[in-house]
């Protein structure tokens, strides 16, 4: 996971992840998730984004991450199928 900040008139931060594939991904997003409630009330927003297809995302929400957070990530997961706007 990389972190970082990105200078705009309110201090953004960002992280990125590997993909889903990566055995500490899921971990990742359900700590994520279990503080949303908290980023959202300092006024952030969640977003997740790999190099995966939005249908990957969709099974992956079903098939593990609803297991791992109530109702899965709350957040929206983007997809950057060809790679182009993100780097792992």
């Amino acid at each position: 996971m990389t972190t970082g900040a990105a200078s705009s008139e309110a201090q953004q931060h960002y992280t990125t992840f590997s993909g889903s594939s990566s055995p500490h991904r899921p971990a990742e997003l359900s700590a994520v998730a279990a503080l949303y409630g908290e980023f959202k009330a300092l006024g952030a927003e969640v977003l997740s984004m790999s190099t995966d297809s939005r249908f990957v995302h969709k099974i992956w929400q079903a098939e593990e991450l609803s297991k791992m957070v109530d109702g899965g990530v709350p957040f929206p997961m983007l997809s950057d199928a060809g790679g182009k706007d993100w780097k792992p």
